[in-house]
């Protein structure tokens, strides 16, 4: 004898689903580049190492070591949520492997710090938002640009690149669940998380076009957020 199992789930259980592979594939995706770029870094020394070139090797891992300490050392100053910082060292370790620029403001900063729910949206946000901009300069090896500041009553993002930009056209269709310009399989629910991560945190996302002749995304977020969660309870 044979049967069927029905199982209804509500939609906001569907999207938290889809929003924790989402975050699972991003953590995935910072390991993978992380490692993808060191590998590369070891088969460079290995070559100068083999034929002996030990000041280039010094060179080399002086400039690195540098260069991480550089990156960390601004984040650790400049961003005082632990999760958004993590965020950020992430996408530029996946802009390295992608050989695509990615710069943080140096004027940026961020001394607000978020309860882990808002922090878990906010990252969600950020790491659809830089993952689509290197995505959309990937094939030219263009730049991406993030800045950040929470002067005021609100915490703004801006994520902006030098691709091909948003039409007014495009604009309103893609935050539509499923909708995508890449080709394969598995894309089309970036944006959908993003905007549902937006709701929830109270924010505004804006378009338009960037500095850099690309897509500019403009977050943001009040920061009575965490005060009006304190009230409620």
């Amino acid at each position: 004898m044979q049967g069927i199992v029905l199982t209804i789930r509500t939609l906001s259980q569907i999207e938290e689903l889809t929003e924790e592979i989402s975050k699972i594939k991003m953590f995935s995706d910072n390991l993978r580049a992380q490692n993808h770029e060191f590998l590369n870094k070891l088969n460079v020394i290995y070559g100068l190492l083999k034929l002996k070139k030990y000041e280039h090797v010094m060179q080399m891992i002086s400039s690195e070591v540098k260069e991480r300490q550089d990156i960390i050392s601004f984040l650790m100053s400049s961003v005082k949520d632990p999760l958004i910082a993590a965020c950020l060292l992430g996408k530029i370790n996946r802009s390295k492997e992608l050989d695509v620029t990615l710069e943080i403001d140096q004027d940026s900063n961020l001394t607000s710090t978020l309860d882990i729910e808002d922090a878990k949206n906010v990252v969600s946000i950020l790491g659809n938002l830089i993952d689509n901009a290197l995505e959309a300069v990937r094939e030219h090896k263009g730049n991406v640009m993030v800045s950040f500041t929470d002067v005021g009553n609100d915490l703004i993002f801006e994520v902006e690149d030098n691709g091909q930009g948003i039409s007014k056209e495009v604009e309103n269709m893609i935050f539509i669940d499923g909708y995508t310009t890449k080709k394969g399989e598995n894309h089309g629910i970036g944006l959908t998380i993003v905007k549902r991560s937006v709701e929830l945190l109270k924010g505004e996302l804006y378009i338009s076009k960037s500095m850099l002749q690309g897509a500019r995304f403009t977050l943001v977020i009040p920061k009575l957020l965490n005060n009006e969660k304190e009230e409620s309870i």
